[in-house]
């Protein structure tokens, strides 16, 4: 399970990944913003909590 979040934040570099000029001249970074540590532990809570639990209308009738 870390190993996917490892692998995820550790992109190789590539040609794509190099500021690209816009048509009024300014250049914007093509790698997102760093994410969050409240993001990243939102996004563990999420994973690992089962929702199947909350159900209100049993699957057999």
């Amino acid at each position: 399970m870390m190993r996917e979040l490892v692998a995820d934040s550790s992109r190789a570099v590539t040609a794509s990944d190099e500021p690209t000029a816009n048509d009024d001249g300014m250049t914007t970074a093509a790698t997102p913003a760093p994410t969050t540590t409240r993001e990243t532990r939102f996004r563990r809570h999420r994973r690992m909590t089962d929702f199947t639990a909350r159900r209100t209308v049993p699957l057999t009738r």
